[in-house]
């Protein structure tokens, strides 16, 4: 009796069907709505309102007399054409199994970068309504198809309730008054860019984008932005930009209020830029790239300056730090860190060269909140044995590339102990087949039921397997 009254309570089925629809459970789905009439419109709701990319193709399988019923339920649309490699071109029989259908419940619609001709031909703009939500674009290979004024213009007319847009299309056929118009319509908080858009990311599009009060999420692959705009970005939480090292002072000027940054900077000039990122007091959490060659680094004591972002709980450098003892010292690195007590994630790659120790050392000194790090470098691990232990007292995750002493592994395994008690996960990145087998002993040594428990199951699964010298024709 309690079951029947449950299941006749419409909530408390809601509440099921949408506990399956996170959990991705579309077969279950498909079940229930087949139980019983009451369970059907809610079981298909739920189903057909997935965000995956195969909803438009299943219903491509539909009759066409029935499509209406299902698309009249779908929140997600994916319009990407599939290469013919047969035939050396796109099928775009996805346009024409959907055409004409009405999408009353429509909110994310995703398809190729494409030509006018095509954006007509194919009737884009009918999934351009009041609706959606989100706006994908993304980038279709062997096409040199751009993203049009047109479509920007029916976004900006029709969308107002627009909360993502994301272009990856490597380039453009628009104006910057086409962006400009675009975002002094809609407020979306998520922002993308792909590369290419030097041109178009002017002093008006930036003025437009920083009268949105929704922006928290920026996102510029663009190489050349250097202007400045006098208007704020009050909301901003995440920014990631590709930038010259002299358009990093308009960085800091333009978003004062970021917690998150990832930046990759192409250096132009041997002029120091970091001591302008430093200014950012609100940063949480920051990513520093060098995409170039050595010719294109950082200077290295231009690190020093991040030493005043108190609040950075986050520090990720690549491809652009490379210390060495001839240049770099333990006073250089205690000014880096000491800055920094609030550290709990700190990644660094060296690439090949060594890490120097009074990084680890001053790391241990001035970060006690540290609880990953990751060191992508030669390390000599006896250096460890001359520092006073615990370094690294609450630490709970390593990850290095390659330690290159000469001690034996128990040694190293019981070093590690030592000066990180509570490590519980020592990871190695690549091949490096000394690490490789430290990280393993240490495991054993450190989780040793867990490790039984892998073995049991694999030596499990080893013997379901049929001996094949065994079995007769």
């Amino acid at each position: 009796m309690a079951s029947v009254i449950f299941w006749n309570l419409s909530e408390l089925k809601l509440e099921v069907f949408r506990s399956l629809h996170n959990d991705r459970c579309w077969r279950e789905l498909a079940r229930c709505a087949r139980v019983h009439s009451k369970w059907t419109n809610l079981a298909l709701d739920e189903l057909w309102r997935a965000d995956v990319y195969l909803m438009a193709k299943s219903l491509a399988s539909i009759p066409r007399a029935r499509r209406q019923y299902y698309a009249s339920r779908m929140a997600t649309l994916d319009l990407r054409m599939s290469y013919n490699d047969s035939i050396h071109s796109y099928d775009d029989s996805i346009h024409s199994s959907v055409d004409g259908l009405k999408f009353p419940k429509l909110k994310k619609v995703t398809f190729d970068n494409c030509s006018r001709d095509e954006y007509q031909r194919y009737r884009l703009a009918d999934y351009i309504q009041s609706t959606l939500e989100t706006l994908s674009v993304e980038d279709r290979a062997y096409s040199d198809a751009k993203i049009g004024p047109l479509l920007l213009s029916d976004v900006a007319d029709r969308c107002r309730n627009l909360k993502t847009i994301k272009f990856s299309v490597p380039g453009w056929d628009i104006a910057p008054k086409d962006l400009a118009r675009l975002f002094e319509s809609v407020y979306p908080g998520y922002v993308y860019f792909a590369s290419n858009y030097d041109g178009v990311i002017t002093y008006d599009v930036l003025q437009a984008l920083s009268r949105n009060p929704n922006l928290k999420y920026l996102i510029l692959e663009s190489v050349r932005v250097a202007e400045s705009t006098t208007a704020p970005f009050p909301v901003m939480e995440e920014l990631r930009l590709k930038v010259y090292s002299d358009a990093v002072p308009w960085v800091t000027k333009c978003f004062g209020a970021v917690t998150k940054l990832e930046i990759a900077i192409f250096a132009s000039s041997n002029e120091p830029c970091l001591q302008h990122v430093s200014s950012l007091s609100q940063l949480r959490e920051l990513s520093i790239i060098t995409p170039g060659g050595s010719g294109e680094r950082l200077l290295e004591h231009d690190f020093i300056a991040l030493s005043s972002l108190h609040k950075l709980s986050t520090l990720k450098i690549g491809g652009s730090f490379y210390p060495t003892t001839t240049n770099w010292s333990q006073r250089d690195s205690e000014a880096m860190f000491s800055g920094l007590p609030s550290l709990e994630h700190v990644e660094i790659f060296f690439g090949r060269d060594t890490v120097p120790d009074s990084i680890i050392s001053a790391i241990s000194r001035f970060c006690p909140r540290l609880r990953f790090i990751s060191l992508i470098g030669r390390i000599k691990e006896s250096r460890f044995l001359e520092l006073e232990a615990p370094l690294f007292p609450n630490l709970k995750s390593m990850e290095v590339s390659g330690f290159v002493s000469g001690l034996a592994i128990d040694e190293v395994v019981r070093m590690l102990n030592d000066i990180a008690p509570a490590l519980e996960v020592l990871r190695c990145p690549n091949e490096h087949q000394h690490t490789q087998r430290i990280c393993h002993a240490f495991e054993v040594f450190r989780n040793p039921a867990r490790v039984a428990q892998r073995m049991e199951r694999h030596l499990s699964e080893r013997a379901k397997i049929p001996d094949a010298s065994k079995i007769t024709p």
